[in-house]
């Protein structure tokens, strides 16, 4: 329910609030990207701080922006996605998800054994991330041809 309702919440910001009101939803979901999928960390045990996380998500949706004009109507699905995919997550731990809250009964399918451990940061986490970034590789062919132009345009020749 929470996804649905976020993916809701998306909408009208992409639909209603205007294009600034867009990007910074798009800046918090890469923000929340980054340090799900632990692209923040930089080969060391200290993770970066929301700070430098903001910036590499500001440098990400900046980017996206000069790439992807418009509104794009796909912010919604891929914010309702990521909370249900959070979800799932959750429930392949032992803690489980309370999936009928406020009822405190949890669901749980243990295959991950726990938060941070060895499966979750060697198998699922690289997962997750060859999947956003083939779902990102097949959805944005405009954009891909727009910043090869654009690269093209840098060069001399």
């Amino acid at each position: 329910m929470f996804g649905a309702l976020l993916g809701l919440l998306s909408w009208a910001l992409v639909s209603f609030a205007g294009h600034s009101a867009m990007l910074v939803l798009a800046m918090l979901c890469v923000a929340f990207g980054l340090r799900a999928i632990r692209l923040t960390e930089l080969g060391s045990n200290e993770r970066l701080h929301w700070p430098q996380v903001a910036l590499v998500a500001t440098a990400v949706t900046w980017t996206e922006a000069r790439f992807l004009p418009g509104v794009w109507q796909w912010l919604p699905i891929a914010v309702t996605t990521g909370c249900w995919l959070h979800l799932l997550g959750d429930l392949l731990t032992p803690e489980g998800v309370p999936l009928l809250w406020p009822w405190r009964e949890r669901l749980a399918i243990p295959v991950i054994s726990h938060t941070d451990s060895w499966g979750e940061t060697f198998v699922v986490v690289p997962g997750l991330g060859v999947a956003i970034l083939a779902l990102a590789w097949l959805h944005f062919a405009t954009a891909r041809a727009a910043a090869a132009g654009w690269l093209a345009g840098l060069l001399p020749g």
